[in-house]
């Protein structure tokens, strides 16, 4: 079961990142702007920040077999309508409807993996999903340039097709379904509050650092950010007042337990401080030491891979000795990191940037990762994983790209300051001061990884009611 949904999962992320290199050739082949084609991307992003926090309401409220279903035929779906979409319009309202699939099925998987998997090898299976969410970034942008440079932009999503199919197939023979449902209501409200708060603010803080160039453009991404923020804090107070009364769409009862609250911050910090690096460090080997995309790409491969290579043995570990040794090592790891870029310069070998950047970032992000995810689940009664998922996933999308516009201001104004003449000057600076605030962010977390627990709990309290019967794979229909 685990492995159909990690080849689902696998297929779903390599698609966020796929479209990355396209971009040139769709603003020719389309006649759009590159600001335009972007869209293609953000849109992605900010269906999936809208539709993660109701996981917890739709894998409670449906079977194991009808989720995964739902999902793949969607995924499906939206993947043959951009294979065969005439123009831009249509291929955006595909990647809508990707995203939408996608953003059920990685909760689904991690729920998954935490409820059938015995205590003593919940960090490794982990550890397996971990290869997923950190490869398959890593290789979409390689895939997609191999397939572009001999075949046309629709092959994209053509190749895709076989294997969501295959996914589809096996899943129905072989999946089950995972303990039982209940029958929770969706609160209308709730779901207006969520498409209200975390889509403007996801998508005010990814245009707020290119919203430097203007003040109007300014005042409209931070706008949007505070509308989003007050959304977000009116879909979390309704959240807290049905978690007594009625079913919550997303229960944020799960910020009571002080390991879960201490593991997402972990989180939070190093995601943000991460997506700001995978801006940096392209500008820096592009636009300062002069590199071409695929030599960009190269370097980052080996970090990609090691990430996810990683994650396996640091789920072995956090099975025998717990979670406090990897998050303190892969926090520290971060912070040599950040540090050792501030100082980058015009004249830094590439040979150091590529070692550094998988000796110390990818090894950093791969030994934390899963101790911190697992680790923070398992501080929670069972009944509320899927919640507990759908949080973890819904705050990585704000706190990504948080951490995109912080470098993307940082590196707007310095440009700016450093005036036209001193361009080379201007993005050594930006790319310095970034990554400085990096580290100022990465040891934040390094401190704060001394309060996870030295031990895993034996186990975690039970709830009482619907949420007290825990979820068993011997029970496959309802």
């Amino acid at each position: 079961m685990i492995g159909v949904l990690l080849v689902a999962s696998f297929v779903v992320v390599l698609n966020e990142t796929i479209m990355t290199v396209a971009i040139p050739r769709l603003v020719i082949e389309l006649g759009i702007s590159v600001n335009t084609a972007q869209w293609l991307t953000t849109v992605y992003l900010l269906t999936m920040a809208v539709v993660i926090p109701t996981t917890g309401f739709v894998i409670q409220r449906f079977p194991t077999r009808v989720v995964f279903a739902a999902s793949c035929g969607v995924f499906l779906c939206g993947t043959l309508l951009a294979a065969v979409a005439p123009g831009f319009a249509l291929l955006l309202a595909a990647r809508i409807v990707q995203a939408a699939a996608a953003g059920v099925m990685l909760p689904l998987l991690m729920t998954t993996v935490l409820t059938l998997a015995p205590a003593g090898r919940r960090g490794a299976l982990m550890g397996v999903v971990t290869i997923v969410l950190a490869v398959a970034p890593a290789i979409g942008p390689a895939l997609a340039g191999l397939v572009l440079q001999y075949l046309h932009w629709r092959y994209l999503f053509v190749v895709l097709l076989p294997v969501a199919v295959g996914a589809l197939v096996i899943g129905l023979i072989f999946l089950t379904d995972v303990g039982t449902t209940r029958k929770v209501s969706l609160d209308l409200p709730s779901v207006a509050l969520a498409v209200l708060g975390f889509g403007p603010l996801v998508l005010g803080l990814s245009q707020l650092g290119e919203a430097m160039h203007g003040t109007g453009r300014i005042v409209l991404a931070s706008a949007l950010v505070a509308a989003g923020a007050g959304g977000v804090a009116l879909f979390a107070r309704r959240q807290k007042a049905l978690a007594g009364t009625g079913d919550p769409v997303l229960d944020v009862r799960v910020f009571a337990a002080p390991q879960f609250r201490i593991g997402l911050s972990i989180l939070l910090l190093c995601m943000a401080a991460y997506y700001g690096a995978l801006l940096a460090l392209p500008y820096y080997l592009q636009r300062v030491l002069g590199l071409d995309t695929l030599t960009t790409g190269t370097i980052l491969l080996p970090g990609g891979l090691l990430m996810g290579l990683m994650g396996p043995l640091a789920g072995h570990f956090f099975d025998r000795f717990g979670a406090r040794v990897p998050v303190v090592a892969g926090t520290g790891a971060l912070v040599v990191f950040y540090t050792a870029f501030a100082f980058l310069g015009t004249d830094t070998p590439v040979w150091l940037v590529a070692v550094l950047y998988a000796g110390f970032m990818g090894l950093g992000m791969g030994v934390l990762s899963t101790p911190a995810v697992t680790g923070a689940l398992e501080a929670l009664p069972p009944g509320r994983y899927a919640h507990g998922n759908a949080v973890i996933a819904s705050l990585q999308q704000v706190a990504g790209a948080a951490g995109s516009a912080v470098f993307a201001a940082v590196f707007s104004l310095s440009a700016m300051a450093a005036g036209p003449g001193a361009a080379v000057e201007g993005e050594v600076r930006a790319v310095r001061i970034g990554f400085a605030a990096s580290a100022v962010v990465a040891a934040l977390a390094f401190a704060l990884a001394f309060r996870v627990a030295r031990n895993r709990p034996s186990a975690p309290p039970r709830p009482s009611g619907a949420e007290a019967a825990p979820r068993s794979p011997n029970r496959s229909r309802q």
